[in-house]
């Protein structure tokens, strides 16, 4: 995507934002970095929230009652109340949803507890995604709790993104550090320092590659994972691509991101041309139809000689991404 489109992108999800919670424009907080930063991390339900009076502190307008179900870090406590900006927009604030179950990410804040990061700080997985959750948790504090020389931790950390991106449930905390730019939108708002990609190993990639394939998640990791693998030759990989792209340009409407999954599988399959591609079709800004998405495929795919694969059929559920809402 051309930097003139990624900037359009940009301008049209914070127009957005009236109706619709974003993670920005805070730097994005990954799984890594909010375990290291919390003191206490727990699943929770969430069995009340209660309102502050409205002369209050805007950031503190709102109180979750935390009953703990499960401590992944820090003191073992039955319950907790943690203070959050309920009616703010932006910076998204943490999100708690009165009879949902959450996954927390607490600091202290005097003889209180605040929530880190705040939108990137309350994750609400589902099914077998705490599971994962909880597993890739564990792991990452035996690491950075280990006395291990810094290289060593390091070449841990390495190892841990790639099996946080395999998995299913800490897909996009995975993918967005090894790297950033796969997620274009909230890549543009990271001043974290962070590399900008990572080098992975053949093994590294095969393993990813055999994750795409046998659990595939239909939301916005998807293309962030067929960035990654850029290069990679695979044709069970390349049919799972095809196959994804066009079960979701069939869908009515397509989701926001089918987009940039459009332009990384264009970018897989050798495209050079797709400025080009966007003015043929009369798109002039991130807003295209998906009249305009199809034909502009459509086209692409004979030029190209891109196979013709079947469309997978898609559920796509309630995807609520890491940092906030997104567009549906």
């Amino acid at each position: 995507m051309g930097p003139k489109y990624r900037l359009a992108a940009i301008a049209l999800l914070l127009l957005l934002a009236p109706t619709v919670a974003f993670g920005y424009p805070i730097t994005p907080r990954p799984l890594w970095s909010l375990i290291s930063d919390a003191e206490l991390i727990v699943i929770a339900k969430v069995a009340e929230t209660e309102e502050l009076p409205r002369d209050e502190d805007p950031w503190t307008s709102a109180t979750a009652h935390l009953k703990v179900v499960e401590t992944l870090k820090g003191p073992e406590l039955e319950s907790v109340k943690v203070p959050y900006a309920a009616n703010m927009v932006c910076p998204a604030p943490a999100r708690y949803v009165e009879n949902e179950t959450v996954v927390a990410f607490l600091a202290r804040n005097g003889e209180g507890w605040r929530t880190v990061a705040l939108s990137y700080g309350t994750l609400y997985p589902k099914g077998a995604e705490v599971d994962d959750l909880k597993t890739m948790i564990g792991a990452a504090r035996a690491i950075q709790e280990s006395p291990s020389p810094e290289k060593t931790r390091e070449l841990r950390k390495r190892e841990w993104l790639v099996q946080a991106a395999a998995l299913p449930g800490t897909r996009w905390h995975g993918l967005y550090e090894l790297e950033p730019g796969s997620d274009s939108i909230r890549s543009a708002y990271d001043r974290s320092g962070r590399p900008k990609r990572t080098r992975l190993a053949k093994r590294h990639r095969e393993l990813l590659a055999e994750a795409f394939v046998k659990a595939p998640k239909m939301d916005p990791p998807f293309s962030m994972m067929l960035a990654i693998l850029r290069g990679h030759q695979d044709p069970l990989v390349h049919q799972m691509a095809l196959g994804g792209l066009e079960g979701l340009l069939a869908l009515e409407p397509p989701p926001w991101w089918v987009r940039d999954l459009l332009w990384t599988v264009l970018a897989r399959f050798g495209d050079t041309q797709l400025e080009e591609r966007l003015e043929q079709q009369g798109i002039t800004s991130w807003d295209a139809t998906p009249q305009q998405l199809r034909s502009l495929w459509s086209a692409a795919k004979y030029e190209l000689g891109i196979p013709e694969v079947p469309p997978t059929e898609i559920e796509l559920g309630s995807y609520v991404p890491v940092g906030g809402r997104t567009p549906s």
